[in-house]
């Protein structure tokens, strides 16, 4: 999606020292901890495969929280 569109993203270090075509641009930002985030296409169904995905990080999400004192 960044590059065929004119979006801006904070992806891992990683995609970044992967993937030639990406640049980091040169904005400090403040550190954004352990969110996770999942995009889905709208017009896709899920699959059971998927399904199963979303309940394991909604799991670990849970577990995590609650070991940084969040709350579930």
């Amino acid at each position: 999606m960044l590059l065929q569109t004119d979006m801006v993203a904070l992806p891992p270090e990683r995609v970044l020292r992967d993937d030639e075509h990406l640049a980091a641009l040169p904005v400090e930002l403040p550190s954004v901890g352990r969110t996770v985030g999942v995009t889905e296409a709208a017009h896709r169904t899920r699959t059971l495969a998927l399904e199963a995905l979303l309940g394991h990080l909604d799991e670990e999400a849970a577990l995590l929280r609650a070991s940084l004192g969040a709350g579930a």
